[in-house]
């Protein structure tokens, strides 16, 4: 197996999908059914989320309901950005691989 190069490696676009799977790794690496569980919506509507359908998800009550649920910041959740103290206590990469799974 090969790897890649520090420099070329791809990292995810900051998009409200990719936060929200990212929200979940955050959340202790839960699955989308359990964060749909913990918002009150069902594991197929989280799913439509993270595939891009989201427009329900970014009203703003549901979008202050969901970073409390998963602890996130509601202003990283809704515009991206850092999470504020998210990073390793190195200073080093982030590994963002494991937040796009189920």
């Amino acid at each position: 197996m090969t790897t890649q190069p520090q420099s070329e490696r791809r990292v995810p676009a900051d998009t409200f999908e990719i936060r929200l799977a990212i929200a979940r790794a955050h959340a202790g690496g839960i699955s989308a059914k359990e964060a749909a569980l913990r918002v009150g919506v069902s594991g197929q509507t989280w799913r439509n989320w993270e595939a891009g359908a989201s427009a329900s998800a970014q009203k703003p009550a549901m979008l202050r309901y969901i970073a409390e649920q998963l602890d996130v910041d509601e202003a990283w959740l809704r515009d991206g950005g850092p999470l504020l103290g998210g990073g390793p206590p190195d200073g080093g990469p982030v590994a963002v691989g494991a937040v796009t799974g189920p």
